[in-house]
């Protein structure tokens, strides 16, 4: 793959990530998922902001070191 498709594809990933944040934030903070919800609920919402981080995080840093790398040439 070419270092733009590897571009592209780690800030689709990096795009994605933030919107699986910002969904699950505001679905924990704004609704009563914590009191009628239960455990379950609480989990889903804890593993949709989960992995928006876990994508999130490795996207950046690899966009970084892209980066970084085209400054040297």
């Amino acid at each position: 793959m070419s270092e733009q498709k590897w571009k592209w594809l780690f800030n689709c990933l990096m795009v994605l990530g933030i919107a699986m944040v910002a969904a699950g934030v505001p679905i924990f903070l704004f609704t009563d998922l914590a009191s009628t919800g239960g455990v379950a609920a609480i989990r889903w919402v804890a593993l949709l902001i989960g992995g928006g981080l876990f994508v999130l995080i490795p996207s950046k840093i690899f966009v970084t070191l892209i980066l970084m790398q085209g400054d040297k040439r």
